[in-house]
């Protein structure tokens, strides 16, 4: 692409020389082998007018020119004019214009080198005049996101006019009016970046238009009916006020791709208002269902009739939660939709049902279900667009997209969505297991970089993480930023998805016969909050651990649920990992399945990803923690839940490898190789007879040799309830282990004093940076009375302290305004946490325990009692 400058004449010129500019073409004098002949369609111009500087940017629309001469001249004389057809994206009035000396400062110049009529500009960065001149042509503020997203129809199409004011704000008073040929791709871009409801969504209820089956002179019509309509609507809803030409402009732009970075702008910056506005129309839990409802009723006054009738025919059987939704529509359709008629409508759904279908359900995220789905295909839409850029930017081919928008994984409505790409993963792995290039939209703020995955978080993965943050409203959203960001975390992208988060072996030597002493305390573990009230202290925990590992053994840790014992396992893995960073190369977490056999741990044959269907032994995650991409490796390994799979069947050979000996596998090489797991060797060492090969990290590796080195350590954890009821483990696997239990802790009760019962949640919820209850709200005390029935009776089963802060955070979403409402908030949480610990026991027993949880003070019984009669058939 060439960018120019044109000499537009002069001020003195009647209309100070724009004549030509208003037409659309550049015009010039004299012989035709200067600007006419060099330009070439899509080329960029700016008009340069003399004595005042730049007052213009376009893009020539084709290679053809028109002469005129004699009486058909021109603009301005008898000479002989060429005019080259350009499309002015932005005119600006002389006293707007980009004075020379400053043009040419922004492109580079040591001074203004504007003389003669053209010139081709020799600059690397045009970009940043086009945006100063862009900057001038902005003439509308940044929309305020608010819970009101007013629409439009035209020609039963419906716009989306809060998405259109955020466009024109970023792109400018355009003046790029499209012809007849241009006529189809800004109905394009209308439909496709605005349109959220119209024919294309009655056929198919989820799709998203990008495209229009119109032929030019009925897309000139109808651009014209849409544009037209919504300059109206524009001024009358958002005080926005624009001309029908610039919103044909703007489609015409979008559809063209004319400016792919300010298209990428509106994609982010739309996307962050998005979230806004669902939480603007998020009443906050304590503010019950009377302040939602209202909310609602005006939202679903702006969907299109057709749209509130799709929902009304559904069939819901089946769906409870979809009936409360068609019945408040039906309500909002009688003009009697309102907070009692709501509540009574959710109420006869749950009696239907013998239970609390809602529980775990709020009215913003059942009503706003209804009102999320009318704009989610074309928001699908924006959110893949902007995973696509992500993938276009890495440009490495086998990368994939992953996109969770603003409904989330559960199907309920928040203000957060997100999306990213990873590497294109192996069978049986997803985003979760690999490092992201992401970017996440909050309400108020934006965060992008390099992210981790979930099954990739140790417990120092947040020291990986290196994320941009962008705030509302002082900061600027912007794709560049979006791209420098992702280019200074490239190259770590790669690597970590290649290596894993450790040194490069090539980089660092390993050396496979090292057995460092272990010496770790509490100062080494974060987080992890240690009561007084706990039977065995962190202190003396991280004791046994050491002895054990010292010992040279692996570590099982075991415990009621929630007790902390995966994120003590992590946090150990990563102190050995980090401490002795020349022995391990980093640390690998991952959860037992009762799926697991030798293929998903040892290995087995499986097609090459060539695809010439050859087979080829492909290691297992285990094997994998001791070589990858032919280098040694010594991942310290953390299991979680490892005895939901069947050891036998799971771990096979490898008992014989946690016994410190070699085993051969039944797998061959290409080359009919046997494969070989051995204990490392003291000629193994980087001094040894057989080492120092930079390739292996210290070892000579051979293509079917798996070294086992002699620190590699693997820690699991097992809940204690689940040893009876899942897989049991043999002796022989357990005694290759050594135990450490994780116990629940003792809770204080109301006349206790060291601690007080609110000394206790202080000190948890002081670890618990995510949690935003006061330890004196009367709720901590009702779910603090519960946690202690159920760590106390000597027949129900202790929870950790991980059960009591989902415990916590999730009566933090639920109404607690009144008294009322914190009592069934407290049982909807007992119900929905503890309750599961009860399944399996037998009846008298649970009995016995579901009373003295009903008979608290600060609990709903009644709630409790229904809940318990409906989940444990009674």
């Amino acid at each position: 692409m060439t960018y120019w400058w044109v000499n537009t004449n002069s001020e003195s010129l009647p209309d100070d020389g724009r004549r030509p500019l208003d037409a659309g073409v550049v015009a010039t004098y004299g012989p035709r082998d200067g600007f006419p002949d060099r330009a070439s369609a899509g080329d960029r111009v700016f008009a340069f007018l003399s004595g005042v500087g730049v007052v213009g940017f376009g893009t020539v629309r084709d290679d053809d020119y028109e002469t005129h001469a004699g009486s058909d001249a021109g603009f301005y004389s008898d000479e002989t004019e060429h005019h080259v057809s350009v499309a002015w994206h932005y005119l600006l009035d002389s006293p707007d214009a980009v004075e020379s000396s400053e043009a040419a400062a922004t492109l580079g110049y040591d001074a203004p080198s504007f003389v003669g009529t053209y010139g081709e500009i020799d600059s690397e960065t045009p970009e940043a005049l086009v945006e100063e001149v862009r900057s001038r042509a902005r003439t509308i503020a940044r929309p305020d996101p608010d819970r009101s997203r007013p629409q439009t129809e035209a020609a039963g199409y419906y716009f989306d006019l809060s998405a259109i004011h955020a466009a024109l704000w970023l792109f400018g008073d355009l003046r790029s009016a499209p012809t007849t040929d241009e006529a189809v791709p800004a109905a394009e871009g209308l439909v496709e970046y605005f349109c959220n409801w119209g024919p294309h969504r009655e056929a198919t209820h989820d799709s998203h238009a990008a495209s229009v089956d119109l032929t030019s002179d009925r897309a000139e019509d109808v651009v014209d009916t849409w544009s037209s309509d919504i300059s109206i609507a524009l001024e009358d809803r958002c005080g926005v006020d624009v001309s029908p030409d610039t919103v044909a402009a703007l489609g015409r732009e979008l559809g063209l791709g004319t400016f792919p970075e300010l298209t990428n702008d509106y994609l982010l910056n739309h996307l962050w208002d998005v979230s806004a506005h669902l939480d603007a129309i998020d009443p906050r839990s304590d503010e019950g269902p009377r302040n939602v409802v209202p909310v609602y009723d005006d939202l679903y006054g702006e969907l299109p009739a057709s749209f509130r009738e799709y929902w009304q025919n559904k069939d819901t059987d089946g769906e409870p939660i979809n009936r409360i939704r068609v019945a408040a529509l039906d309500r909002h359709a009688d003009g009697k939709l309102s907070p009692k008629a709501y509540e009574a409508d959710e109420k006869r759904v749950n009696d239907d049902h013998d239970g609390d279908i809602t529980t775990g359900w709020r009215p913003y995220t059942i009503l706003g279900g209804v009102y999320y789905d009318f704009l989610k295909p074309r928001l699908r839409h924006h959110f893949e667009a902007v995973a696509s850029e992500l993938s276009s930017f890495a440009d490495d081919g086998g990368l994939r997209t992953h996109v969770v928008d603003f409904m989330g994984p559960m199907q309920k409505l928040r203000e957060f969505g997100w999306c990213c790409v990873y590497p294109d993963p192996d069978e049986g792995e997803s985003h979760t297991d690999h490092y992201q290039l992401y970017v996440g939209f909050h309400h108020d703020y934006v965060k992008y970089g390099l992210h981790v995955g979930d099954d990739r978080r140790t417990s120092d993965w947040r020291s990986i993480l290196d994320l941009e943050r962008a705030d509302r409203p002082t900061d600027e959203l912007r794709w560049h930023r979006v791209r420098a960001k992702l280019a200074s975390v490239k190259s770590e992208f790669d690597r970590l998805n290649e290596f894993g988060p450790g040194p490069r072996p090539d980089e660092t030597p390993l050396d496979v016969t090292a057995d460092p002493e272990v010496e770790i305390s509490a100062a080494d573990v974060e987080g992890l909050h240690f009561p007084e009230t706990m039977a065995t202290g962190l202190d003396d925990l991280l004791n046994q651990v050491r002895a054990a590992l010292n010992a040279g053994n692996h570590v099982i840790f075991t415990g009621p649920p929630g007790t902390g014992k995966t994120e003590l396992a992590e946090q150990v893995a990563a102190h050995l990992a980090a401490e002795h960073d020349d022995v391990y190369t980093g640390t690998h977490l991952t959860t037992a399945t009762a799926d697991w056999s030798t293929f998903e741990t040892v290995g087995g044959y499986m097609p090459e990803r060539d695809g010439d269907g050859e087979l080829a032994f492909r290691p297992g995650q285990l094997l994998r923690r001791f070589k990858r991409d032919g280098r040694q490796r010594n991942d310290v390994t953390v299991i979680d839940e490892i005895n939901r799979s069947d050891i036998d069947k799971a771990f096979g050979q490898l008992f014989t490898v946690l016994s410190g000996q070699s085993v051969q596998l039944p797998y061959e090489t290409k080359q009919g190789n046997e494969i070989l797991v051995r204990p490392a060797r003291d000629d193994d060492a980087p001094d040894g007879d057989a080492g120092g090969d930079d390739e292996s990290g210290g070892t000579d590796l051979s293509l079917e040799e798996y070294v086992v080195p002699d620190a590699w350590r693997l820690l699991a954890t097992m809940n204690s309830y689940d040893k009876t009821s899942l897989y049991d483990m043999s002796y022989a696997f357990m005694r290759r282990f050594a135990f450490v239990r994780v116990d629940a802790p003792t809770v204080p009760g109301p006349d206790d004093t060291d601690p007080t019962p609110e000394e206790f949640a202080a000190g948890y919820l002081d670890a618990w940076d995510d949690v935003g209850v006061d330890p004196g709200d009367p709720v901590v005390a009702g779910l603090l009375g519960a946690w202690r029935v159920m760590n106390d009776h000597e027949y129900a089963r202790s929870l950790g302290p991980a059960v009591a802060r989902d415990m916590l955070a999730y009566v933090e979403q639920l109404p607690r305004g009144t008294k009322r409402q914190r009592r069934r908030a407290i049982a909807d949480a007992v119900v929905a946490y503890a309750f599961p610990q009860l399944e399996g026991m037998v009846e008298t027993r649970r009995e016995s325990v579901l009373d003295e949880l009903a008979s608290l003070s600060r609990i709903d019984g009644d709630a409790l009692d229904r809940a318990a009669t409906e989940q444990f058939r009674r």
